[in-house]
């Protein structure tokens, strides 16, 4: 009689690796993630690509922006001078968070949250050591208090204001529970209440089909209550009236506005 090459308990390994691999490429099938041009052509039906150019941040101050407080329209400098230094975008990195050091040389890639941060604290504002995430901005109280005042979303809206786009949280809870993560917000400020302009840094989901990603200008084509892949617009942050931003809180990274590497 022939010996087969194979064993029983061989043959037996071989079906089961053949199974498990049918059964995982099923599974990733049917549970795979959207792919990124799935979620561009969504934000493409809510949203504009607008290149720093276009919107002309000198010719708003004349403007719209004419009216503002000069600490509005400082914010809103550093973050033009951002959108024109080529930043991209990253998810946030706990183990690896934006610090002060960054003032004046940011990194390569910033968050959403890391941005509004960073052109508050490059503008002269003390908002702490570190970004706070969506989440927390959404639906925690005292969020980087005094210097922000937490508004209802139906605030009418007004240049220099962050708006927090997230999930509801009972969604938030139950993903931390049985996924141990949540889907990411996003955060934005307002440039132009008029034409409905905003800046940050902007992932695959905030970024219509042909654009890039990163640190730039958005256009929201419907009404600031919803932003992209189901995300609702649920509180506004503006600088306190009586808040006068100086940069004596950390002189040590004092610097002329608005110059980036």
């Amino acid at each position: 009689m022939r010996i087969l090459p194979y064993t029983m308990s061989h043959l037996a390994i071989i079906a089961l690796s053949i199974l498990l691999t049918y059964g995982c490429n099923a599974w990733r099938g049917s549970h795979r993630q959207p792919e990124s041009t799935d979620l561009q052509r969504d934000a493409a039906s809510l949203l504009a690509y607008m290149t720093p150019d276009e919107v002309n941040l000198a010719a708003l101050e004349d403007a719209e922006l004419a009216q503002e407080r000069y600490q509005v329209k400082k914010i809103l400098e550093e973050a033009d001078a951002l959108a024109r230094s080529r930043i991209g975008y990253r998810t946030d990195k706990r183990d690896a968070p934006l610090t002060r050091a960054y003032i004046g040389h940011p990194p390569e890639n910033l968050s959403c949250t890391e941005f509004i941060w960073l052109i508050y604290s490059s503008a002269g504002l003390d908002l702490g050591n570190f970004h706070i995430e969506t989440k927390e901005m959404a639906y925690d109280k005292g969020v980087y208090e005094p210097y922000l005042v937490k508004l209802r979303p139906s605030t009418a809206v007004r240049p220099g204001d962050t708006l927090i786009y997230e999930y509801p949280d009972e969604e938030l809870i139950r993903e931390e529970e049985e996924a141990g993560r949540y889907r990411s917000g996003h955060a934005v400020m307002v440039v132009s209440s008029d034409q409905k302009i905003v800046i940050g840094s902007h992932g695959d989901e905030s970024t219509p089909l042909g654009a890039p990603t990163g640190v730039g200008y958005r256009r929201l084509l419907t009404d600031w209550s919803q932003w992209t892949a189901g995300r609702t617009l649920k509180a506004i942050y503006r600088l306190r009236e009586d808040y006068n931003m100086s940069i004596k809180d950390f002189p040590e990274f004092a610097r002329p506005m608005g110059q980036y590497p």
